[in-house]
């Protein structure tokens, strides 16, 4: 006779499936995501092969002969315009690179938020970031390698309980400070190198009221230390060239 499963055993297997379900959704998330990133990169180098000629790229110089002058001669009749298909990739590339834009965005409003709920703390912490990414830190070079960098940023080490909520947060997430984030990390995004607050080389910070006693980690060196005015030493204290 075939046992019938108890109720107990019953709400297991369900919870069993929903949670085999979620990683499952998680992780194809995840992959899509990254399709999406290494189709961008393609589309990009490809571009790097195409190139839009003007008018004026048509006229050759003539070689002159002693009784003659030099002169200019046009070997187009008309304006060249962009073949469709030039068209249609540069179309394409703008939406990969605001997708791209998108995800890096995310992952940097996630971290940046992690941190700090501070509007004028958050911009430090994202260009530490942002030059972690752009000095291939640890060799990772994107923001979501970069924030994943295990035991870099605590709430996203894999034993922490923070990480599956920072990891879920999207646009219209409703969190305390999340708009100051995104607000944050489009801003450090899009601004150029020179406004960059500190050195290139500034990729590390640490607060002291996080960490076991007050004491610092072993990497801080004092000759290291990057002063900022209006940022309290209790709460973060930047350093550069730390390897």
């Amino acid at each position: 006779m075939k046992k019938i499963p108890t109720l107990q055993q019953t709400q297991i297997r369900i919870a069993g499936s929903v949670v085999f379900l979620s990683c499952i959704l998680f992780v194809g998330t995840v992959l899509f995501d990254k399709y999406l990133y290494d189709r961008y990169l393609a589309e990009k180098a490809a571009l790097t092969n195409v190139s839009f000629k003007s008018p004026n790229s048509q006229l050759k110089r003539t070689t002159a002969l002693p009784f003659q002058k030099a002169s200019l001669t046009s070997t187009a009749q008309s304006p060249l315009l962009p073949q469709p298909s030039q068209i249609k990739t540069k179309s394409i590339s703008n939406a990969l690179e605001q997708k791209t834009f998108e995800y890096d965005m995310l992952w940097l409003a996630r971290c940046v938020l992690s941190e700090t709920d501070r509007a004028h703390e958050m911009k430090y912490v994202g260009w530490v970031i942002r030059n972690r990414v752009e000095t291939a830190y640890h060799g990772k070079n994107t923001y979501q390698n970069v924030v994943l960098d295990p035991f870099q940023f605590s709430a996203f080490n894999h034993n922490s309980g923070k990480r599956a909520k920072f990891m879920a947060l999207q646009r219209g997430s409703q969190r305390s400070n999340w708009d100051d984030a995104l607000e944050t990390a489009t801003k450090v995004l899009h601004s150029p190198a020179n406004q960059r607050p500190f050195e290139i080389k500034t990729r590390h910070f640490y607060s002291e009221q996080s960490m076991v006693g007050g004491r610092a980690p072993k990497w801080a060196k004092e000759e290291k230390k990057i002063h900022l005015e209006n940022i309290e030493l209790k709460r973060f204290r930047f350093y550069k060239e730390i390897i």
